[in-house]
């Protein structure tokens, strides 16, 4: 799915990062379920009795959420936000069609070009987009208060639920449970104070526990400024101790030696346009950052308390851009270290804060996934009566460019030992799901003595903000295949 924000790159980002985080955040849930009038009261916030009907005939808590507003107006009409959705209510609508839902998902995603009929099947084919069937009952009993589909079904690899986005909302699928939700588009939408009354949706879905090397920076930093973690602690590549958190990223050279704690460069290593310094513009409210008399960054004295307060270019590194105006009511800043946003619609605490993004850095430099299986293989043995022994057969999998140019040709690299010794002549394929929807299959040579096999693909062809999506997978025993997933971006396309 593309995503439609404002014309700036750094526009982009903050809205790729708000995204992903709202993925994170589902309501799993069957629309057909009835809920009881205990299910109108949200975190903080009841259901309008205006909007009650039509509430539960959505869903109710099981598809909506919770509510994570009052009741709000808005010119002629009057809203309230829920967990997934905007409700409206317009006295002046024609035909009496006085309830409706926001079209949030059309002012997130630029709907995909349309894909052919399918022959047959149980699911449906709606202004040139495929609902799966186990969207269809949803689909088919919201009807027009849906919308229409803005692209294809995806699996999301972040939380391995299967995704589609309509007009109005956008719907989950989990395999594993059979069960239709629905994404945190009304958080995503709603203002500051929405997501402060609603902790348990703005959290992140799983929330790891900090790092005993890392809780005194938490401590001394506090959590508002890093963050939840959102990874355990683990060795990087290079061999250092890491822990990433929803807005900053900590490493020490070993578990447990604080005393070598780097705060990594988030705004250098994600995909972000630096901005080149400027002259001063002699702006009283901008403080002016560089050598006297030299072009420079300006930062507004909201950035610039706040910047003072958490410990400088210590801790937030020095200024890489300029300020940018995210939309009419946020502003965003980016640092070495981490960007912040000043939202206006904000409560007063929260006004200026720091930009999550871990989310994106777990996604492109993250703690690479390993799948771990345990067949039962025959000991070799003369004794007549051989005992099956387990066995632990481990698969891993890395690309060289986790921000990939398209005129740079990407290379998979695996991994695979049995017993935590190498397996070689292993031949592991690659699954890859291309931006345009395509499935392309390719064989890796066979794994060396080391027991890795590196494949160098074609070039690809994307969209700057594209994931792709790749599997690696290899044969057990019998018909068993395991497989690990991971994604990369398609960035700095010409």
């Amino acid at each position: 799915m593309k995503y439609l924000y404002n014309n700036t790159q750094a526009n982009k980002i903050i809205a790729l990062l708000l995204i992903m985080v709202l993925m994170g955040s589902t309501a799993a849930c069957s629309p057909e379920q009835q809920s009881s009038p205990a299910t109108l009261s949200g975190q903080d916030h009841l259901v309008d009795p205006n909007f009650r009907s039509f509430y539960l005939f959505c869903g109710g808590y099981d598809l909506l959420g919770p509510a994570i507003s009052e009741k709000i107006r808005e010119g002629n009409t009057e809203v309230q936000y829920t967990e997934a959705a905007k409700m409206i209510f317009d006295p002046q609508a024609p035909d009496k069609q006085f309830f409706r839902l926001a079209p949030l998902g059309a002012a997130l995603v630029v709907p995909e070009p349309g894909v052919a009929k399918p022959l047959d099947g149980d699911s449906l084919y709606e202004s040139g987009h495929i609902i799966p069937e186990f969207f269809v009952e949803t689909y088919t009993k919201l009807g027009k208060i849906l919308g229409n589909p803005l692209g294809e079904a995806s699996k999301n690899p972040e939380t391995g639920l299967i995704e589609q986005i309509f007009e109005t909302m956008g719907l989950t699928y989990d395999p594993a449970t059979d069960r239709v939700g629905s994404m945190a588009l009304g958080v995503a939408m709603c203002n500051e104070s929405c997501r402060k009354k609603a902790p348990e949706v703005s959290k992140p879905l799983q929330i790891f526990p900090i790092d005993p090397t890392f809780v005194s920076i938490v401590e001394k930093l506090g959590v508002d400024f890093t963050g939840y973690p959102i990874t355990p602690g683990y060795y990087t590549v290079e061999g250092r101790w890491q822990q990433i958190f929803e807005n900053v990223v900590f490493s020490v050279q070993a578990p447990n030696h604080p005393d070598t704690l780097l705060i990594e460069s988030l705004g250098r290593k994600l995909p972000f346009v630096s901005d080149p310094p400027r002259p001063y513009s002699g702006d009283p409210l901008m403080q002016p950052y560089g050598l006297p008399g030299e072009p420079g960054y300006e930062i507004p004295l909201y950035f610039w308390e706040y910047f003072l307060a958490h410990g400088g270019e210590a801790i937030l590194g020095a200024p890489i851009s300029q300020l940018h105006q995210f939309n009419d009511q946020s502003f965003v800043q980016c640092f070495t270290n981490l960007c912040l946003e000043y939202d206006l619609t904000a409560v007063e605490s929260r006004l200026v804060h720091p930009v999550g993004l871990g989310y994106p850095y777990k996604t492109m430099f993250g703690p690479v996934e390993q799948v771990i299986v345990e067949p039962s293989l025959p000991t070799p043995t003369p004794e007549p009566s051989p005992t099956p022994q387990r066995s632990t057969l481990t698969l891993q999998s890395w690309d060289s460019l986790r921000a990939l140019d398209t005129r740079l040709q990407q290379e998979i690299g695996v991994y695979v030992t049995l017993n935590h010794a190498p397996m070689s002549g292993i031949l592991p394929a690659l699954y890859l799901n291309l931006p345009d929807g395509s499935l392309v299959v390719h064989q890796f040579p066979p794994t060396n003595k080391d027991g890795k096999s590196v494949l160098r693909l074609p070039l690809l062809q994307g969209e700057n903000g594209d994931f792709v999506v790749y599997a690696v997978c290899v044969d057990g025993m019998g018909s068993q295949q395991f497989c690990i997933e991971d994604t990369f971006l398609i960035w700095n396309n010409p």
